[in-house]
């Protein structure tokens, strides 16, 4: 006879030896071993203003690029919703399309995470854009001018390059529109260090390593110009009153709210460095639909988060972005509430609208791709001299050509 005993011995004894049978298990050979997680990290160009007259963009160290810096660097920054990295990882059997959303500061170095995965010593070529969006409506293929023989090769044609190309992106947006110019694999000291050797423009092959050690270098390319708010509040009216904003709005007038974007990507196979970013890509803009009246939300409430309280001389930063030679003229409509230093909200809801025009900003309807005109907002103490209590408790927010 069994007793129950036993049975737990015999149970337990069964349990040990196949434990040590998992664990005694032979991983299998490298080139089998599939599913690496990739990270990422990015570095970009920067913002140029025009506005700033014999404004050059500085050269940077650290094995980058002219221009390069890291994306968390960036001025004026971006939102968390819309850092989004969309790569197409070609050309193993079918093209796939991951995303990489940012992450933080790690070691010094920003990064982004995924689900991302690759297969160990194969090779791919990498092309990208953020935000995602409507990243369902991006297709990626080999340059239209390859020969059918360029095509059928291991590489299907795209280590000379590729062409994204994306439907009815949006216009007018407060995200930073950006493609992948440039890709390196990161080795096990770099990713702490950040790059040691240099990052090549035009360069977008890279292979798949061992789990673990999946972490590539980008360059991003701003292909969208940009529009810069600061806004602050004079000191003297801020003795008496706190304006704190639930709603800034980008507004356009007589422009497409939707492009279909089309961006060729061509490789790099000289031994130097192109002379800019703009030697490693050609985007062109389609409209889509008749024009009329789009905007784009820069900062809003969502009720439960704090309002944005403007500051006291040191201006906050807002961005918004739009298809380069698109629009001319803008409004930016702000939605704000007025509260006396004890708290108390004294007036609710105020609506101002300022028009940004090119006669304010002449160079506003030549900015190009990359490039950036600030627009200093001001609450103005105009109470002082006109003594009107109106004015105190609904004041106007006016352009100024002062931070």
């Amino acid at each position: 006879m069994i007793h129950i005993k036993d049975i737990k011995l015999l149970l337990c004894f069964v349990g040990m030896m196949l434990l040590a049978a998992c664990q005694n298990e032979p991983e299998p050979p490298a080139g089998e071993q599939k599913h690496h997680t990739m990270e990422l990290v990015s570095l970009t160009a920067p913002f140029l203003d025009v506005q700033k007259q014999g404004t050059t963009r500085a050269v940077y160290e650290n094995n980058l690029p002219k221009d390069y810096i890291p994306y968390d660097q960036l001025y004026p920054t971006t939102s968390p919703p819309n850092k989004t990295i969309s790569v197409f990882m070609t050309p193993e059997k079918e093209s796939s399309l991951g995303d990489f959303i940012y992450q933080g500061i790690e070691d010094g170095i920003s990064v982004w995470k995924s689900t991302v995965t690759v297969t160990e010593g194969t090779q791919y070529y990498i092309y990208g854009f953020m935000p995602r969006g409507d990243a369902d409506r991006a297709v990626i293929s080999p340059l239209p001018d390859l020969t059918d023989a360029e095509k059928s090769g291991p590489d299907k044609g795209y280590a000379k390059g590729a062409q994204l190309t994306i439907k009815n992106y949006e216009s007018l947006t407060s995200a930073d529109v950006c493609v992948l110019v440039g890709v390196r694999n990161a080795t096990a000291e770099e990713k702490i260090t950040g790059p040691q050797t240099p990052i090549k423009l035009g360069s977008f092959g890279y292979k798949g390593m061992a789990n673990g050690e999946n972490r590539i270098f980008v360059l991003l390319k701003h292909i969208y110009a940009g529009i810069h708010f600061r806004c602050s509040i004079d000191p003297a009216y801020h003795k008496l009153r706190c304006i704190k904003v639930t709603k800034l709005e980008l507004i356009a007038e007589e422009i497409s709210a939707k492009v279909d974007l089309t961006v060729k990507f061509v490789a790099n196979e000289d031994e130097e460095d192109p002379v800019g970013p703009n030697a490693v890509t050609y985007t062109s803009y389609t409209a889509v639909g008749e024009p009329t009246t789009t905007s784009t939300t820069l900062f809003p409430w969502e009720g439960s988060d704090p309002e944005f309280e403007v500051p006291e001389t040191t201006p906050e930063d807002f961005l918004g972005c739009f298809v380069p030679n698109l629009v001319s003229d803008f409004v930016l409509r702000t939605t704000y509430n007025v509260y006396d230093k004890q708290g108390n909200l004294i007036r609710k809801d105020n609506v101002i609208e300022n028009k940004i025009n090119t006669t304010l900003i002449p160079k506003l309807k030549e900015i190009g791709a990359g490039e950036i005109v600030s627009v200093n907002l001001k609450v103005a103490p105009d109470y002082l001299y006109q003594l009107s209590g109106t004015d105190l408790d609904n004041p106007t927010i006016s352009i100024t050509t002062n931070p």
